[in-house]
Protein backbone atom coordinates (compact mmCIF):
# COMPACT_ATOMS: atom_id res chain seq x y z
CA UNK A 1 0.00 0.00 0.00
CA UNK A 2 1.57 3.45 -0.95
CA UNK A 3 1.68 6.31 0.90
CA UNK A 4 -1.54 8.45 -0.51
CA UNK A 5 -3.53 5.69 -0.23
CA UNK A 6 -3.24 5.10 3.53
CA UNK A 7 -4.08 8.94 3.70
CA UNK A 8 -6.95 8.30 1.65
CA UNK A 9 -8.15 5.18 3.51
CA UNK A 10 -9.63 7.78 6.84
CA UNK A 11 -10.14 10.51 4.98
CA UNK A 12 -14.08 10.23 5.52
CA UNK A 13 -12.94 10.43 9.36
CA UNK A 14 -11.69 13.74 8.78
CA UNK A 15 -14.38 15.54 6.77
CA UNK A 16 -16.40 18.27 8.77
CA UNK A 17 -20.68 17.47 8.06
CA UNK A 18 -21.55 20.13 4.71
CA UNK A 19 -24.41 22.28 5.73
CA UNK A 20 -25.77 23.94 8.90
CA UNK A 21 -28.31 21.05 10.04
CA UNK A 22 -25.03 18.53 9.87
CA UNK A 23 -23.40 20.43 12.26
CA UNK A 24 -25.38 20.59 14.61
CA UNK A 25 -26.61 17.16 14.13
CA UNK A 26 -23.06 15.76 15.13
CA UNK A 27 -22.29 17.81 17.49
CA UNK A 28 -25.18 17.14 19.60
CA UNK A 29 -24.51 13.40 18.77
CA UNK A 30 -21.39 13.91 20.58
CA UNK A 31 -22.42 15.62 23.27
CA UNK A 32 -24.93 12.19 23.45
CA UNK A 33 -22.08 10.29 23.13
CA UNK A 34 -20.23 12.01 25.81
CA UNK A 35 -22.66 12.06 28.83
CA UNK A 36 -23.52 8.32 28.05
CA UNK A 37 -20.12 7.40 28.38
CA UNK A 38 -19.70 9.71 31.73
CA UNK A 39 -22.92 8.04 33.57
CA UNK A 40 -21.41 4.78 32.31
CA UNK A 41 -18.24 5.62 33.73
CA UNK A 42 -19.66 7.15 36.94
CA UNK A 43 -21.69 3.83 37.42
CA UNK A 44 -18.65 1.74 37.61
CA UNK A 45 -16.55 3.24 39.24
CA UNK A 46 -19.38 3.49 41.86
CA UNK A 47 -19.59 -0.22 41.68
CA UNK A 48 -15.38 -0.57 42.04
CA UNK A 49 -15.74 1.85 44.79
CA UNK A 50 -18.48 -0.53 46.97
CA UNK A 51 -16.83 -3.60 46.03
CA UNK A 52 -13.15 -2.23 47.44
CA UNK A 53 -15.70 -0.83 50.28
CA UNK A 54 -17.06 -4.24 50.92
CA UNK A 55 -13.93 -5.83 51.01
CA UNK A 56 -12.73 -3.41 53.43
CA UNK A 57 -15.46 -4.35 55.48
CA UNK A 58 -15.77 -7.64 55.45
CA UNK A 59 -11.96 -7.56 56.25
CA UNK A 60 -12.58 -5.58 59.66
CA UNK A 61 -15.26 -7.63 60.44
CA UNK A 62 -13.17 -10.92 60.04
CA UNK A 63 -10.32 -9.12 61.97
CA UNK A 64 -12.56 -8.24 64.45
CA UNK A 65 -13.81 -11.81 65.14
CA UNK A 66 -10.62 -13.63 65.13
CA UNK A 67 -9.31 -10.61 67.47
CA UNK A 68 -12.71 -11.77 69.53
CA UNK A 69 -12.30 -15.23 69.52
CA UNK A 70 -8.96 -15.73 70.63
CA UNK A 71 -9.18 -13.67 73.70
CA UNK A 72 -11.95 -15.99 74.48
CA UNK A 73 -10.42 -19.31 74.42
CA UNK A 74 -11.09 -22.44 75.94
CA UNK A 75 -11.16 -22.48 79.50
CA UNK A 76 -10.95 -18.82 79.62
CA UNK A 77 -13.63 -17.35 82.32
CA UNK A 78 -16.23 -14.88 81.08
CA UNK A 79 -15.13 -12.17 82.66
CA UNK A 80 -13.90 -8.72 81.33
CA UNK A 81 -10.01 -8.74 79.37
CA UNK A 82 -8.41 -7.11 82.15
CA UNK A 83 -9.14 -9.29 84.81
CA UNK A 84 -8.47 -12.60 82.91
CA UNK A 85 -4.80 -11.16 82.48
CA UNK A 86 -4.05 -11.98 86.15
CA UNK A 87 -5.75 -15.28 86.98
CA UNK A 88 -3.90 -18.07 88.12
CA UNK A 89 -3.86 -21.10 87.00
CA UNK A 90 -3.81 -23.78 89.32
CA UNK A 91 -3.51 -27.29 90.13
CA UNK A 92 -2.45 -30.65 91.62
CA UNK A 93 0.85 -32.38 90.43
CA UNK A 94 2.38 -35.79 91.53
CA UNK A 95 6.33 -36.16 91.56
CA UNK A 96 7.46 -38.37 89.57
CA UNK A 97 11.31 -38.38 89.74
CA UNK A 98 12.95 -36.99 92.48
CA UNK A 99 16.37 -36.64 91.28
CA UNK A 100 17.06 -35.42 87.20
CA UNK A 101 18.42 -38.07 85.48
CA UNK A 102 22.22 -37.78 83.92
CA UNK A 103 22.11 -37.80 80.38
CA UNK A 104 25.11 -36.89 78.01
CA UNK A 105 23.17 -34.98 75.37
CA UNK A 106 21.33 -32.51 77.34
Amino acid sequence: MNQSNRQNRFIFMQRRPKGFLGQIGAFVVGVTVLAVSFVFGAFILAAVFGFVLLLGLIAIVRAWWLRRQMSSGPGVSQSNSETRAHDVIDGDFTVIETQRSNRKND
